[in-house]
């Protein structure tokens, strides 16, 4: 018995030794391991500041370089750095993004953008101008912009309304037009995207303030320079929408009598009666149209515009609607029914055609410098109308080579 137990005992010393010496080389393993730099730990830190702009932002995040730039010097580095002014300038911002969050928040503090515009028949183009002109003074506006017959003003935001009700006050008016742009959630947007990107800009400017080494210096740099280009767009965009927001455009163009339409005009030919060069009249198009306009025409799609419009920058239009063939005929025919009907109302004419397009090119009577283009084209039991305005002769020399080519190309599916 005493023989088992001495045994039992000196078992149990062997199996307290083993785990004994077994914890010791687990202890000497764990500390032999490396302990994380600081530069690992620095680029740990970078990696997650980029995740969380991209969750805030919506935007990919960049990488930074991993590999050591050389030939920096630590005076590089500190060119680079940003002055105070500017991080001043960035907190400012991000106090103003924040307070626009909060007021976006209530009900009553939505964006809109207000605009108008009317065509308006007179005597006299200079007298309109110079009318139109002095109502915008008195609603603290001014003028955006002018031209022989056409007028553009911008009034505070609060005014539109009776600016625009005073230009139509007592005027012979032909058409009009009201929009009013909500801009709320795109205001909303820009603000919460500038706010994260200042704090973010922060966040790095720290971690530059604290970072001693010239080389691991440089990857911050970057993305703070790539970080400030994002934040000046931002604002920019900013400024441009709030400019947009505080004061409302309206357009006036002028008109002479001279296109009023006759009274004694046949009921059958009422479309052709119409045809205005300087308004919609026929805002329908029943089927596709294939036109190759040069890239200076931007093509028109709203759900508001339901016939085929195309505009350059200096104002000339393509425009392109459709009624029914009645009483039918081919587009010889409705070319000689356009010149009859509407043809006292220019000074000139020149019938030309392009493709199955036939039509007449109008030149205006004294005092005018504009060219109109009308044309027509057959399809099944419909006339697909065509309508150029050139604003002047020399934006007709300048398109019609191209619009031309352009008519001859015409496809209608």
């Amino acid at each position: 018995m005493l023989l088992y137990q001495t045994y039992s005992v000196k078992i149990f010393k062997k199996i307290f030794y083993i785990a004994c010496l077994a914890f010791f080389l687990i202890s000497i393993f764990s500390c032999s391991r490396e302990a994380p730099s600081y530069r690992d730990i620095n680029r740990a830190e970078l990696a997650m500041w980029s995740e969380a702009e991209e969750s805030q932002l919506g935007a990919s995040a960049r990488r930074f370089e991993s590999d050591a730039v050389a030939g920096r010097s630590r005076d590089d580095a500190v060119a680079f750095a940003p002055a105070p002014a500017l991080a001043a300038e960035r907190a400012t911002f991000s106090l103003l993004a924040s307070s626009a969050v909060q007021q976006l928040q209530e009900p009553q503090a939505r964006k809109r953008i207000f605009s108008g515009g009317c065509t308006i028949r007179t005597t006299s183009f200079a007298a309109g101008i110079l009318e139109v002109s002095g109502i915008a003074r008195k609603y603290n506006g001014w003028v955006d912009s002018s031209s022989d017959n056409n007028i553009t003003i911008r009034v505070p935001a609060e005014n539109f309304r009776e600016a625009f009700d005073a230009i139509l006050f007592g005027r012979d008016v032909v058409d009009k037009f009201e929009e009013a742009n909500d801009v709320t959630d795109q205001y909303s947007d820009l603000t919460t995207r500038l706010a994260a990107l200042n704090s973010t800009r922060q966040r790095l400017g720290n971690l530059l303030a604290a970072e001693t080494d010239t080389e691991r210096k440089v990857p911050i740099l970057r993305e703070i320079r790539r970080i400030d280009d994002q934040i000046e767009r931002i604002r920019a965009n900013l400024e441009h929408l709030s400019r947009a927001i505080a004061y409302s455009t309206i357009t006036v163009t002028f008109i002479p009598y001279s296109h009023e339409m006759p009274h004694n005009t046949r009921t059958v030919f009422r479309w052709v009666d119409s045809l205005d060069p300087f308004s919609v009249t026929i805002p329908n198009v029943f089927r596709r149209v294939i036109v190759s306009l040069p890239e200076e025409f931007a093509v028109l799609r709203t759900r508001r515009i339901r016939y085929f419009h195309a505009e350059a920058a200096d104002g000339t239009i393509f425009r392109i609607g459709t009624v029914r063939n009645n009483p039918e005929g081919d587009s010889s025919f409705w070319r000689r029914t356009v010149i009859h009907n509407i043809g006292a109302r220019f000074s000139g004419y020149t019938e030309a055609e392009a493709g199955d397009v036939k039509y007449v090119l109008f030149t205006p009577k004294a005092g005018m410098d504009y060219r109109y283009l009308v044309g027509t084209v057959i399809k099944r039991k419909l006339i697909y109308v065509i309508e150029v305005y050139f604003p002047d002769s020399s934006s007709y020399e300048r398109w019609k080579d191209s619009i031309n080519e352009s008519l001859g190309e015409l496809r209608i599916r």
